[in-house]
């Protein structure tokens, strides 16, 4: 059996050193590689580039150098503080290996279906990275948004499976941190959240990414979700709110982004700190109302674990404002295993037939985490 394989759990589990810490992973499916971002720990150097203070050029950090003198020879040696730097690398699935390692402070790695000719429209699998350089906090951060093309090239006898490398496509400098990509919209434009704005672009044959509608959103963005086949996408930001915005295919409209919670039904898969995987399902108000119902029923008549209170765990902490609960399907779905005369006697009281309870479960279910 392989080094590193784990059949304690019910998937196999492999363990890949890769030598750095891993922050992010995208599958480019045109090429069958993994595209990942990694980061390491690096001294950090003023920037000898830097317009703003350029008295920097000249700095020796002598305050941070010590000198030990042997004889006629002396030895300096210079702390410098540590900072995190990243690089994309490219690997192999067949053998786990690293076959390309391009280097910077890489924030976001998509691959995406992107339009690559404006004449044919063309569309083709690439990996869009973001990036950022934080140069102190006097300076403003700026980002970077790479188009990469995995492609294959011709490898060295002794390691055949160097056959793949990054192919920069298009480079589109910005202002401010790329913090979250993602695909928008069915004419195969991207959105980038940069600094405090999302801006729809799209990738032309120069190279560059041409910006098509934008909205502002006045803090760091952590994440940019789309909504397939919608045109839609949801946003989240660093105060932990949520954004539904709407992407309009009017390219005239360069306010085309706007904010619009009536969606259709869609799951998001989210996950926690605990490990825990989870599924969020928009509802009607009408099955909201019934479901909520049969909520309060199940939590007056079942036993709980351990004794627990459902309701002070579902509680909603809010600075005042009115809010709603999220339903809990577990608890639920638990009315499924009861019998059937108990099921219509529970039915009854949330004022709705046994069908109408499991058209509601067949709603929010759909494919559901039956696969784990």
């Amino acid at each position: 059996m392989p080094l590193g394989v784990q059949l304690d759990y019910p998937w196999t589990i492999q363990q890949i050193p890769i030598g750095e810490q891993v922050d992010h992973l995208a599958y480019s499916s045109s090429s069958g590689m993994y595209v990942i971002g990694t980061s390491h720990r690096t001294e950090f150097k003023l920037p000898e580039d830097d317009e703003l203070h350029p008295e920097w050029r000249n700095e020796s950090m002598s305050h941070l150098l010590t000198s030990v003198q042997y004889a006629h020879n002396i030895t300096v040696t210079s702390f410098f503080p540590e900072v995190q730097r990243s690089s994309l690398k490219v690997v192999s699935p067949k053998t786990w290996t690293v076959i390309d390692s391009p280097a910077e402070h890489v924030m976001a790695v998509k691959n995406m279906s992107l339009e690559i000719s404006e004449n044919t429209h063309e569309r083709k699998d690439m990996i869009v990275v973001g990036t950022a350089f934080a140069r102190g906090e006097d300076i403003a951060s700026r980002g970077c948004v790479y188009v990469f093309e995995v492609i294959k090239v011709v490898p060295d006898p002794k390691r055949p499976e160097m056959d793949r490398k990054l192919r920069l496509v298009g480079k589109e400098p910005v202002k401010g941190a790329v913090t979250a990509l993602s695909e928008i919209g069915g004419q195969g434009f991207l959105i980038v959240a940069q600094g405090q704005k999302c801006i729809v672009r799209g990738l032309k044959e120069d190279g560059s990414l041409l910006p098509v509608a934008f909205m502002d959103v006045q803090c760091h963005v952590s994440v940019v979700k789309e909504l397939k086949g919608t045109g839609m996408c949801i946003i989240a930001d660093a105060v932990k709110g949520l954004w539904f915005a709407g992407y309009s295919q009017m390219i005239s409209d360069v306010d085309a982004m706007d904010v619009d919670i009536k969606i259709p039904r869609h799951q998001m898969l989210i996950t926690s700190q605990n490990g825990s995987v989870g599924l969020v399902t928009c509802v009607s108000e009408e099955s909201y109302r019934r479901l909520s119902a049969l909520q309060s029923q199940l939590t007056n008549t079942i036993e709980h674990p351990c004794g627990l209170n459902p309701r002070a765990f579902r509680a909603v902490e809010s600075d005042g404002t009115a809010g709603r609960g999220m339903l809990d399907g577990k608890l639920l779905f638990q009315w499924l295993d009861m019998s059937k005369q108990r099921k219509v006697e529970i039915a009854s009281r949330v004022g709705a037939n046994e069908w109408e309870i499991k058209a509601d479960f067949e709603a929010i279910s759909g494919e559901g985490l039956g696969y784990l």
